[in-house]
């Protein structure tokens, strides 16, 4: 089982080592992006990635998510099972002014989840293991 701690679910701004790894907008303002972060408990390892504007498709029964774009997409992350895990993936942003109102939000007609935390069993081979359950959580995130 795999739990996310509802109250750790959090946007965080970007935080770069100096101004050339700072993307700028047109009139030279540095933009602000954003990361996911949450802690979680996982009785076995887990493997999680995250997806944004993605679509979903059911596959020999198990949820398949594709976005409209790669750069949308982070990498795998590989966690050990355990209590009290961090997850932050510094090197996967979001640039939040590059979507349209209505991507902001899930809308069933759609079919488009703004943002998508897949976390799975991980065997180890590669492969994801067999997903038991599927729950699917719609949350909000409160920009400040």
């Amino acid at each position: 089982m795999i739990f996310l701690t509802s109250s750790s679910r959090r946007v965080a701004t970007g935080r770069y080592k100096d101004d050339v790894d700072s993307p700028t907008e047109e009139n030279g303002k540095q933009k602000v992006l954003y990361s996911l972060e949450f802690t979680f408990d996982a009785d076995a390892r887990v493997a999680i990635t995250i997806y944004c504007q993605a679509t979903e498709e059911f596959v020999g029964g198990m949820a398949v998510y594709s976005t409209k774009n790669p750069s949308l997409q982070s990498e795998t992350v590989h966690y050990k099972r355990g209590v009290s895990q961090q997850f932050s993936l510094p090197s996967f942003k979001i640039d939040f002014s590059d979507w349209k109102d209505d991507e902001l939000n899930f809308d069933l007609d759609r079919g488009v989840f703004p943002v998508v935390i897949r976390a799975v069993v991980d065997e180890g081979d590669g492969k994801p293991g067999v997903v038991h359950s599927l729950g699917l959580l719609l949350a909000l995130f409160e920009v400040r």
